[in-house]
């Protein structure tokens, strides 16, 4: 047989989604793949989220593209459209599947597979800084397995020609539920820049392997229902403070000014200031090692103060408008 691997390349293809809502993430359009099969392929017919004609542009995505294979490498299809939706009408069942001595978890995420170069690219174009990640799932897994929803945003360094991890949250599913439970978790970042790109991946079963999909663990015929995948944009009222000895900002509580004193920290670093329901009020470059934050014509109430280079968190704290 045909040696199969799967490798991991990152990729930001595909739609691009400028705001913290998931393109398509409530699972509602679903097109066949007709239009889609190899002129080698097994002709088979399934259906895959999103809309158009060709498939890398779904922000969505299955593994189903490996049923397409030609025969002896069809593997099974994992993933299908369902009308036992949480909200709307549809949803996503995904199944883990073995195919010959291969283990195949069910996936739904930002996936595309070339079969050709036998590569997993992960990655969508995506450009907020979202607080947490959350769906709506039911789980009914087999022999103790676990199902795993993961969520990491990453910056294209250009200096150094890599994808670099700046914000990360994920949750492990131990129980089998009949009924649609939510889940929820945090996201935690390294910074405050806007990410280029975003991957998320739900999975039937989580000992999956991106480095090489086919050395994935788990087991056949876990099922993992999911729907309503949202990601919600913000600066997150509970958010740790950040402090840098360094950094003095007072008075605190302030009427109109806060003065800010960075010791020997180096110029030009980002100022950015957040209200409690996360939206960004004010933002700026901080030249000299003091500056003077305006707040007069700010609300009163509780304001979230970051300080960051262009990759790396310096400073996260809190202030009060009085």
């Amino acid at each position: 047989m045909r040696k199969l691997t799967f490798t991991l390349l990152l990729t930001a293809t595909g739609a691009l989604a400028a705001n913290a809502q998931l393109t398509n993430g409530d699972l509602e359009t679903w097109v066949s793949n007709q239009w889609s099969t190899t002129p080698m392929g097994s002709g088979n017919t399934y259906d895959e989220p999103g809309t158009g004609t060709t498939r890398t542009t779904h922000f969505i995505r299955t593994l189903n593209e490996l049923n397409d294979l030609p025969s002896p490498f069809t593997i099974p299809q994992s993933c299908w459209k369902t009308d036992t939706s949480h909200g709307g009408t549809y949803a996503a069942r995904i199944r883990s599947q073995n195919f010959a001595s291969y283990f195949i978890p069910g996936f739904l995420g930002t996936g595309d597979i070339n079969v050709a170069s036998q590569t997993l690219y992960l990655g969508r174009q995506y450009t907020s800084q979202p607080n947490s990640f959350s769906t709506w799932y039911k789980y009914a897994p087999v022999g103790g397995d676990s199902a795993k929803f993961e969520v990491i945003f990453t910056l294209y360094d250009a200096l150094n020609q890599i994808s670099v991890p700046i914000g990360y949250g994920t949750s492990t599913v131990t129980t089998g539920t009949s009924t649609w439970t939510n889940l929820q978790f945090n996201i935690t970042w390294d910074t405050v820049a806007a990410p280029d790109t975003a991957i998320i991946i739900a999975a039937s079963s989580g000992g999956y392997d991106l480095n090489n999909f086919l050395n994935s663990t788990g087991q056949q015929g876990s099922q993992l229902w999911v729907d309503d995948m949202t990601l919600q944009a913000g600066f997150a009222s509970t958010d740790p403070e950040y402090i840098n000895e360094n950094i003095s900002i007072y008075p605190n509580p302030a009427s109109d000014f806060v003065n800010i004193s960075m010791g020997n920290l180096p110029e030009g670093l980002k100022l950015f200031v957040y209200d409690m329901n996360g939206k960004q009020v004010l933002a700026n470059v901080m030249n000299g090692n003091n500056y003077i934050l305006d707040v007069s014509t700010l609300p009163n109430g509780v304001y979230g103060v970051v300080i960051q280079d262009n990759f790396n968190l310096i400073h996260r704290s809190r202030i009060v408008k009085k």
